[in-house]
């Protein structure tokens, strides 16, 4: 067996126990498995996986860019492949024993990596999936999925870590599983535990949506993150308009702030780039909820639907939400479940 200690030195954003579930995963495999891992990154997990089996296995590891730091682990040690899940299944010959999809941490990401290796899967293969919480919804709305249709058997969760054995039979799941997922996801949200920056207080449960003035050519829109993403989707702003802070030249503009970053933002603004305080306008997440609460209740989602950017979201969205009463929606909105699901399902970060 491995070094414990070599496991949990791993230089990696994992928690102590999500590498103790991905290393015992590793180090049960016979020797001569093959292990495939979805998103390499610096080198962290790979370092994990090739400790914990001492070497005895093959290891792929893929990435659409080359970030693996050699102090991390050696190239040397493992096969990294350059390119997506579909390029890889593509050109890979052989079975794959233990699958690690920790790549695009959205529904469509997990789920197109997870259909690219699954053919290439032994049976009894151990599948495993990184930041399956609420604060990466899309992944865990997959997952949740697999387990609940028997996609995957004998789970075990440490933290954001999921495990499980795979099941051929297994059909994969369709748009209408997803979305009672989804349905059951949101009443557990509620709960007081999972309420976090984006719930609403009872003052603000009927705040009114920002509005946006019909000639926006003296506007700019700062925000590359998910909250930007999802404001540029609901109100039809090119995301390609909108940009970092330190790109904020004009003083003469007005400033949307679709961020979460809003200290650092609004420091920038001011004190680097001289914008006015009045010049700068705060989108907040209780307001994108509200956005998308009104747009399901008063305009039949026509505004929710663009959100979905492949056709396995566009089936699973109005299965989701549009049959909810509206007084479910309101409780949706006021815990929060509403904007993190519309932020964080969809976009690729």
């Amino acid at each position: 067996m491995p070094s414990y200690r070599q496991i949990l030195d791993a230089p990696c954003i994992l928690h102590q126990d999500e590498k103790t579930l991905l290393g015992l995963c590793a180090a049960m495999l016979t020797p001569g498995s093959t292990i495939v891992e979805v998103g390499t990154y610096t080198g962290g997990s790979a370092r994990i996986l090739q400790a914990a089996c001492k070497g005895t296995c093959a290891l792929h590891s893929i990435d659409i860019a080359d970030h693996v730091n050699p102090r991390i682990v050696s190239k040397d040690s493992f096969q990294h492949f350059l390119g997506d899940s579909r390029a890889f299944a593509d050109c890979f010959q052989g079975r794959i024993d233990l699958a690690f999809i920790d790549g695009d941490h959205s529904f469509q990401g997990a789920l197109t990596d997870y259909e690219n290796l699954r053919p290439l899967l032994a049976p009894q293969a151990v599948v495993l999936f990184h930041d399956v919480d609420f604060d990466h919804i899309g992944v865990k709305v997959f997952c949740d999925t697999l387990v609940r249709t028997g996609c995957l058997r004998d789970v075990v969760q440490a933290s954001r870590m999921l495990a499980g054995t795979h099941v051929p039979a297994a059909p994969m799941p369709t748009a209408a599983d997803y979305a009672e997922t989804i349905r059951l996801q949101a009443l557990t949200y509620a709960a007081e535990q999972y309420q976090g920056v984006c719930r609403c207080e009872e003052s603000q449960a009927s705040r009114p949506v920002f509005p946006l003035p019909q000639d926006r050519s003296r506007i700019r829109f700062i925000g590359r993150g998910c909250l930007g993403w999802l404001v540029s989707r609901l109100f039809d702003l090119e995301w390609a308009s909108f940009i970092d802070s330190w790109q904020a030249d004009d003083p003469d503009c007005s400033y949307y702030v679709c961020s979460y970053s809003k200290g650092a933002i609004e420091g920038t603004l001011i004190h680097q780039k001289g914008i006015s305080p009045s010049r700068i306008i705060f989108v907040s997440p209780v307001q994108a909820s509200l956005a998308i609460l009104d747009d399901l209740l008063l305009a039949g989602g026509v505004k929710t639907a663009k959100t979905a950017t492949s056709e396995m979201e566009q089936a699973i969205v109005p299965s989701a939400f549009m049959a909810l009463p509206p007084d479910m929606l309101q409780r949706l909105h006021a815990s929060g479940y509403l904007h993190q699901f519309f932020t964080s399902f969809f976009f690729k970060g």
